[in-house]
């Protein structure tokens, strides 16, 4: 089985005799919808952000300890 990335979210995998991954598989078929409680990061796109948050946690502690090393 080959995988490559899917061509509508460029995200998810998908086998390469389908079309869309999975995920947008089901978004078409009006099944799967993102909820805003499920925001992800837009700097690393890995953990999952409040809906306030403008960046993880994360993002935020590695900012801060980057802008304490240029000074």
């Amino acid at each position: 089985m080959e995988y490559n990335r899917c061509p509508r979210c460029d995200l998810n995998y998908k086998l390469i005799d389908e079309q869309y991954c999975s995920v947008c598989q089901k978004e078409l078929r009006g099944e799967y919808s993102i909820e805003e409680s499920d925001m992800i990061c837009p700097i690393c796109f890995k953990n999952v952000i409040g809906y306030d948050d403008i960046m993880c946690a994360s993002c935020q502690r590695k900012r801060k300890y980057q802008g304490k090393q240029k000074l």
